[in-house]
């Protein structure tokens, strides 16, 4: 029997580029297991996406936030 895979989406926030192009920053939430991340759809950090598995890597999103 395979483990499943738990998490939480995570918010993210990269700035990446150099000082002769520019900086550019993604932003967006993420699969903390894979690093896949959800589409433009999904952009606001208050609303955490109510998606309870993620759809690249199946890992069920169901951890509670840490206090």
């Amino acid at each position: 029997m395979q483990e499943v895979k738990r998490g939480k989406w995570e918010w993210y926030e990269e700035e990446h580029g150099n000082p002769i192009d520019g900086y550019d920053t993604d932003w967006g939430w993420r699969c903390p297991e894979c690093m896949y991340t959800l589409s433009d759809e999904y952009d606001d950090p208050d609303l955490p996406p109510q998606i309870k598995f993620c759809p690249n890597c199946g890992a069920k999103m169901d951890l509670e936030e840490k206090q």
